[in-house]
């Protein structure tokens, strides 16, 4: 089973078979919990924090972090552990931009205990050289003296010049994962007219019940950005963000498990070549809880039933020419010795 906690964790982070892992193997139901009082709290909170970053305050912004608080960098996902080396950090940043200027737009607060709660929003850091947009989503935890920021994920936004959703053309066919733990499987095929890529999943796992599901992915016709919405048949339900860089594509995912539980992860898609592509699931947040990075995995392609039914018939078809061109020779060798003069 501890082999195959990562496997089931690979497939609900949505890998390109995608899918919802049953969470519950991974976390306790929790119930969330409403709490004006808290929220606002939370709320000054984050007021204090992008006033002392504006202020360029060193010692006041890393006092916002617990001691031992994990921050991940937008460009490298490198951890950042502890808040000594948090506010290390800062400091190293204030220096490079010394009138850079912080602006955040909170979409949600959700308290997932009495002293935890995830915050989501869009930050945009102002300096000279222009703006720095990214998605963000904190976890806060209640110590004695406040609400303290535990874990932060930050991605850069991608450009909003207009995604092609061609560029992933590349996703088109068949894949499978498979060990002896589990299988994952997936077809991707365009919807008529091309605007939206449809994935069919499943994933069996040996004694449990098989999982499948449906992801559709598309440009969203308000700002030009890929995104996709996935169901499973346990339903749960995900939304992700998909932009490139340098060659990969990074997916924000958010996700309702079906337990009401809520989780996200930045996961990392490299395609190889025409058969091959890495994943990699990173900054994973489940009910609030901060969970290890997942290792790559190697996934490949493989002839589904059409690409099947067409080698077969190619290869019928071209025992069916052999055997008409042999017919062929053989009856113009009788015809040759036919026409030949008769021994006396």
């Amino acid at each position: 089973m501890k082999r195959l906690l990562p496997r089931l964790s690979l497939v609900w982070m949505l890998v390109a078979a995608g899918a919802l892992v049953q969470a519950q193997a991974l976390v306790q139901a929790q119930t969330p919990v409403t709490d004006p009082t808290a929220e606002q709290a939370i709320i000054e909170t984050i007021r204090s924090y992008v006033d002392a970053f504006n202020r360029r305050d060193v010692d006041a912004v890393s006092n916002h972090w617990a001691e031992n608080a994990v921050m991940l960098a937008m460009d490298t996902q490198e951890k950042i552990v502890g808040r000594e080396a948090i506010r290390e950090d800062f400091s190293r940043q204030f220096k490079a931009g010394p009138k850079s200027q912080l602006e955040v737009n909170v979409t949600s607060i959700r308290l997932v205990t009495d002293t935890v709660a995830v915050e989501d929003g869009f930050a945009t850091v102002l300096r000279d050289e222009g703006a720095r947009q990214s998605t963000y989503s904190v976890v806060h935890i209640k110590q004695k003296d406040g609400w303290k920021i535990d874990s932060v994920r930050e991605t850069a936004m991608p450009e909003e010049s207009g995604a092609q959703l061609s560029q992933l053309s590349w996703l088109v066919g068949s894949w499978a994962d498979t060990d002896e733990d589990a299988t994952v499987e997936s077809q991707v095929k365009w919807a008529r007219n091309k605007k939206f890529l449809t994935m069919s999943f499943r994933v069996d796992v040996p004694d449990a019940t098989l999982l499948e599901g449906t992801q559709i992915i598309g440009v969203d016709p308000a700002t030009g950005v890929i995104r996709s919405w996935l169901f499973d048949s346990d339903g749960g339900i995900g939304q992700g963000r998909w932009s490139s860089k340098d060659g990969k594509w990074i997916v924000e995912m958010n996700m309702t498990l079906p337990t009401g539980e809520l989780a996200s992860a930045v996961n990392v898609y490299t395609p190889i070549d025409a058969t091959r592509y890495t994943w990699r699931s990173q900054s994973r947040i489940v009910a609030g809880q901060f969970l290890p990075d997942m290792d790559e995995v190697l996934v490949n392609r493989v002839a589904d039933q059409a690409d099947q039914a067409d080698q077969a018939d190619q290869a019928e078809q071209a025992e069916q020419a052999e055997q008409a061109e042999q017919a062929e020779q053989a009856e113009q060798a009788e015809e040759k010795s036919e026409g030949l003069p008769k021994p006396q």
